[in-house]
């Protein structure tokens, strides 16, 4: 996940789903494998590896020094994939499963350098930091720390806007 953020996947139904999980401290193994083994695939960004672009053999991971673990999912049960972790999942067959990401306050606390990360790499997100941040602002379950975060953050998010709507306006880029 380009964001690092943990999610968690439930499988419903289906034959077994295979996954393969490479942990953070792996890192450096695993980017010099994959540089070796598919250089292409490889980004000299701060995201150097794109979603879902690369599937590596696990015995040339191994072989390449990449400490990895294999997991087999059944219905019923849950995979938690950790931050900066790198995973991948092969479906023996159809299957039906849902996941979902979660942020933690912590993960909060810097959720403008991930943000930043992302944009500079070229990556996509997967949702809206400012809605993120306006629907935690609204939630009345927010505790005051969380709510304290949010307000640094959004603060950081309008001054962003106010400085690019400053240079298009030096710019004398007017609205329609």
């Amino acid at each position: 996940d380009p964001h690092g953020l943990p999610w968690v996947e439930y499988m419903h139904e289906g034959p077994a789903k295979i996954w393969y999980g490479i942990p953070d401290e792996q890192s450096g193994n695993f980017r010099r494998a994959v540089e070796a083994l598919c250089p292409t695939s490889c980004q000299n960004k701060s995201i150097w590896l794109s979603s879902d672009i690369t599937m590596i053999p696990p015995n040339l991971l191994r072989e390449h020094n990449v400490s990895l673990s294999r997991a087999v999912q059944n219905p019923g049960e849950y995979i938690i994939v950790f931050p900066k972790a790198y995973s991948c999942s092969i479906s023996t067959g159809f299957t039906v499963s849902e996941s979902v990401y979660f942020a933690t306050h912590s993960w909060l606390k810097q959720v403008h350098e991930v943000f930043s990360e992302v944009r500079d790499s070229c990556e996509p997100t997967t949702f809206s930091l400012e809605q993120l941040l306006i629907a935690l602002s609204e939630d009345p379950r927010a505790s005051l720390a969380v709510l304290q975060t949010v307000q640094a953050s959004l603060t950081t998010v309008i001054n962003e806007e106010l400085r690019h709507r400053a240079r298009l306006a030096q710019l004398n880029v007017k609205s329609r």
